[in-house]
């Protein structure tokens, strides 16, 4: 009868060495995942997110799966929000707000949406208003 030998084994090769010598980086975020996962757990689990749409109480549409967004709330995203800040290129500011021109609440064309600033200056002297008129021109200015 043969006997059987056991394989020696090598130093440093253990489970915790294949793993690290398996991982390749993550194509969203160059962080590193498995060889045979597709992305790495954080990016996998925003791709797995569910993006919903529904209507709320009030006749706006709320999407949800946009918690990364600075006008994000817990409950979601109002889409004219978004729709307005994807066309301006930035988040909404505080002050700031989106008006339907048409008074219909879940048409959200960016042709039927006009952004309002709800800014007003501190004081009625002339000064003040000509100050808080310059700020609106530098923060807007752009839009005309």
């Amino acid at each position: 009868m043969e006997k059987t030998t056991r394989r020696a084994k090598q130093p440093g090769r253990g489970k915790a060495q294949w793993y690290q010598d398996n991982k390749e980086p993550c194509p969203d975020c160059g962080n590193s995942k498995g060889r045979y996962a597709e992305r790495c757990n954080p990016c996998a689990a925003k791709k797995r997110r569910k993006y919903t749409r529904r209507y709320d109480s009030h006749g706006y549409i709320i999407l949800s799966g946009y918690q990364d967004h600075p006008n994000a709330t817990s409950a979601g995203i109002k889409e004219h929000i978004l729709v307005m800040s994807d066309f301006l290129g930035r988040p909404l500011l505080s002050h700031e707000n989106v008006h339907h021109k048409n008074g219909q609440r879940d048409d959200n064309r960016i042709e039927n949406l006009e952004l309002w600033s709800t800014s007003q200056p501190p004081g009625q002297r002339v000064e003040d208003k000509v100050r808080w008129a310059r700020e609106i021109l530098d923060l807007y200015g752009t839009l005309m």
